[in-house]
């Protein structure tokens, strides 16, 4: 569609051309054959105008897509990172609440049972989350 709208202003100069004023006692088919060099050397440069003006066009069409694909992927790399620290900031606060509710379950238990008792349950949920956080290390993490 380029070419052709590049080629139009050309091929109306040829319609002038073609339909204008002839010499006296030339009839239409003996003027069209007298002005087709005319004719054919005003198509040839609208086309070689239009393939020129197609050509920059096209090269600036390139150059810009080439542009966009570099933005793109310095906006991928970008969001890829962001991810990993949204996931990183995650798991690590996750597992801070994990060890604050067993805090809290280790107080809830230890005020649950008599005095006697109390460090059996403070060492048995210490050991439960040290054995957590080592499971999780070469089982969950993995």
């Amino acid at each position: 569609s380029v070419v052709l709208i590049a080629c139009l202003p050309s091929l109306s100069e040829a319609c002038l051309h073609l339909f204008a004023i002839m010499p006296c006692g030339c009839s239409h088919a003996a003027s069209l054959v007298w002005r087709m060099p005319t004719l054919l050397m005003i198509l040839l440069s609208a086309q070689l105008r239009s393939t020129a003006a197609a050509d920059a066009s096209t090269e600036e069409l390139r150059s810009e897509i080439q542009e966009l694909r570099l933005r793109l992927q310095a906006l991928e790399h970008h969001d890829q990172e962001t991810m990993l620290s949204i996931d990183t900031f995650w798991l690590i606060s996750s597992g801070i609440f994990i060890f604050f509710m067993q805090l809290g379950f280790t107080m809830f238990e230890a005020g649950s049972v008599r005095a006697k008792n109390r460090m059996n349950i403070l060492l048995k949920n210490l050991l439960d989350s040290c054995v957590g956080a080592v499971m999780y290390y070469f089982f969950g993490f993995s």
